[in-house]
């Protein structure tokens, strides 16, 4: 019965998996060829200038994890084990800290943004932008709590999780302001004050940390549930 359970579980990630690679790679071929479409906020970007959003990045990341942990799932479940290296979910819990930060972000500052405009508060949501501040970060948050439960993470992973929001400030900071090839398509200079790019991102970085860490309180929850079971 216990062997059936886990099957089953790992049926439903390897699914899940397939689905966020999948969805990920043809979303991206689309945005590239034909522009990042309904809800993204900003021109449309195409081309190589469809990787400038940290929306896009994020969730080509998760995409990518995600595509390794299918091939993982598919190989535990030919050997009839359940396995997961370490690196593996460390990059799967940086990958939904990111996601999720890509999530809060379009439901707390873009989508209010929209409403400013004259728009529906859901437009971030609409389009090709349903799958990636919405649907897709929420099921690779999911995923990843409800995924492996071998390992007991702390701070350092947590810490690990602001590295795709610190790297991406800093090109962001740099493009816009510094050398000014892009213009403010999130909005964080608010119109041009360049110095609220520093605040703007410490923010970030906090708003980050705190995702990590409900993601890992929540995973590790499910690891003390398993062991405690045993």
């Amino acid at each position: 019965m216990k062997k059936n359970v886990i099957k089953r579980k790992q049926m439903i990630l390897l699914a899940v998996h397939l689905y966020m690679f999948l969805s990920t790679l043809i979303i991206t071929i689309m945005g590239v060829t034909a522009g990042a479409g309904a809800g993204q906020d900003g021109d449309k970007m195409k081309g190589l200038g469809y990787f400038r959003a940290f929306t896009m990045d994020s969730n080509i990341l998760a995409g990518l994890v995600s595509l390794a942990i299918a091939v993982m799932i598919a190989i535990n479940i030919y050997k009839k084990q359940e396995k997961m290296p370490y690196t593996l979910v460390l990059l799967q819990s940086i990958a939904a800290t990111a996601v999720g930060l890509t999530f809060v972000v379009a439901a707390t500052f873009l989508a209010p943004k929209q409403i400013l405009a004259g728009e529906s508060y859901f437009v971030t949501f609409s389009g090709d932008m349903f799958f990636f501040h919405f649907l897709n970060p929420l099921l690779a948050i999911g995923a990843f709590i409800l995924g492996d439960k071998d390992y007991l993470f702390g701070s350092k992973e947590i810490l690990f999780g602001l590295i795709p929001p610190m790297i991406y400030s800093v090109v962001y900071a740099c493009c816009v302001v510094y050398a000014k090839v892009w213009e403010d398509f999130y909005g964080f200079t608010f119109g041009g004050k360049t110095y609220t790019i520093v605040p703007v991102s410490l923010v970030i970085y906090m708003i980050s940390y705190l995702i990590g860490l409900l993601l890992i309180k929540l995973k590790n929850f499910g690891k003390t549930i398993k062991s405690f079971r045993k």
